[in-house]
């Protein structure tokens, strides 16, 4: 794959990748929710959304570290989440949603 997401075969054949970044109706639905729900801005509940679905592709060491400066930033809960591990740390931004 290149940089653009463009594979070999497709490089060969001469194909173009076309990428639609528009959010459909059903995306856009649940995101509404979840922001009214949750009283969190737009991009915060990107960022929490985003992060869950990514949490079992990335390190163990990358995403408690995320997890943490996430719910820091939310919630200024420095010391109570300190201690958390993987699980706990992945429940608790699960109940933000």
């Amino acid at each position: 794959m290149t940089r653009q997401r463009v594979r070999l075969g497709d490089l060969a054949a001469g194909t173009l990748l076309v990428i639609d970044s528009t959010p459909r109706e059903s995306e856009r639905s649940a995101m509404n929710h979840a922001v009214v729900s949750t009283g969190l801005a737009p991009e915060v509940v990107d960022l929490v959304e985003e992060l869950l679905e990514r949490w079992g592709a990335l390190a163990e060491q990358e995403r408690r570290g995320l997890a943490r400066a996430l719910l820091t930033r939310i919630g200024g809960e420095d010391a109570s989440i300190s201690g958390l591990n993987d699980g706990q740390l992945q429940q608790r931004l699960k109940l933000l949603l």
